[in-house]
């Protein structure tokens, strides 16, 4: 150190310090023996060389450590997020195959076939019927409709699926197909979990029976995947929103047909009245059971509407609809005293993978959700 005082020196000495604020020289005759005050700690701590408060020399300590924030749950979260992206996405690739693969079946029976086209409410209304070469072009409708909704889902995230190939775990939600795939293992893992409830207390929940033929199921299935999406999601979010936004003048109002707009309030009421008539549309041939998990998914498909666009809330819809295509391509048991086949045993243990990792995106989005109605409408 310089012996010679700085020009600070005097300044600290009549300020009543031992020693220099600047240079740190001792400018009292008690410094060498002062004690340290209650600043050269935190002076130390925040790698100052001299006390901000007294100018005591100070031997720079390195800076503490921040506490652990959230990250490790995160990253667990983030990690469960991954290896249920990895199960649906082969899972999605298999159900697109089992289109094709029914293709043959459904074409030769529509041939001799009226399909009847509903409008979805409590009491579903038909609004006609079509039949021949009007049907068949409708139903290459909805095969195109899941074909480009699959491409589109893939291709916008694209940029996610390379960063998650890195490594990077960081902007995972704002990749479609992770916000699909984990909406539908939360759907899945609420539907399973209200199934036991209602069952452990004696009541049997009512199902779709079984149709004629095998191929008019893959054919209602996959008429609601698409259909379902366009009556509750485009005519009942979509078309407020655009008609909203060109009576405000707002640019790009007609692209909200589609989805992918701002999350606002008129957004949110649309989507929680929107779930509500998809859960009251499949009351009839279902029963009330029905309902509750039928409104959750209607709000995670209106969701990725409204966040992503029609073909992620399609494809979303395509994936829980069509996951019981393995055991239509591998077969599946057909008495009670047969045993469960191969395929079924995959589906059940897909199943139930998807009901254990998804309980952690139950909590996650029911927050999201609370907070962005708490903020929207409440003071």
């Amino acid at each position: 150190m310089n012996d010679a005082p700085c020009d600070r020196c005097r300044a600290s000495s009549d300020a009543g310090h031992a020693y220099c604020t600047k240079c740190g020289r001792p400018v009292t005759a008690q410094a060498a023996d002062a004690a340290p005050c209650e600043q050269c700690r935190i002076s130390s701590d925040a790698g100052n060389a001299y006390c901000t408060k007294c100018g005591k020399p100070l031997a720079v300590s390195a800076p503490r450590p921040e506490p652990p924030k959230k990250d490790n749950m995160r990253k667990a979260i983030s990690i469960v997020g991954l290896i249920i992206l990895a199960g649906c996405t082969a899972m999605l690739v298999f159900e697109l195959y089992a289109v094709f693969w029914g293709m043959e079946g459904i074409w030769t029976g529509m041939e001799n076939y009226r399909l009847g086209v509903l409008f979805l409410t409590p009491f579903p209304v038909i609004l006609f019927y079509m039949s021949g070469i009007v049907a068949k072009f409708y139903y290459l409708f909805l095969v195109a409709a899941v074909v480009v909704s699959f491409v589109m889902l893939m291709y916008n995230s694209r940029e996610g699926i390379a960063r998650a190939f890195k490594g990077k775990l960081d902007k995972l939600d704002e990749m479609p197909l992770y916000g699909v795939v984990t909406m539908f293992a939360m759907y899945i893992s609420i539907n399973m979990i209200l199934v036991l409830l209602v069952t452990s207390a004696g009541y049997d929940p009512a199902g779709l029976e079984d149709p004629e033929e095998e191929w008019m199921l893959w054919y209602a299935l996959l008429n609601a995947s698409v259909w379902e999406e366009i009556l509750c999601r485009v005519l009942l979010i979509g078309l407020p929103l655009m008609i909203a936004g060109l009576i405000l003048n707002e640019s790009g109002s007609w692209k909200r047909l589609f989805g992918h707009s701002e999350m606002n309030k008129l957004a949110v009421f649309l989507i929680i009245f929107s779930a509500a008539i998809f859960a009251f549309g499949h009351l009839d041939g279902w029963d009330l059971f029905k309902v509750v998990p039928t409104f959750v998914c209607g709000l995670a498909l209106g969701y990725l509407f409204v966040r992503y666009g029609l073909y992620a809330s399609i494809m979303l819809h395509f994936l829980i609809d069509y996951m019981s295509s393995v055991t239509w391509i591998f077969g599946s048991s057909t008495g009670a005293d047969e045993i469960i086949t191969t395929a079924e045993l995959m589906l059940v243990l897909f199943a139930l993978s998807m009901v254990v990792l998804g309980i952690p995106f139950i909590v996650r989005y029911a927050k999201r959700g609370l907070n962005c109605v708490r903020k929207m409408f409440l003071p």
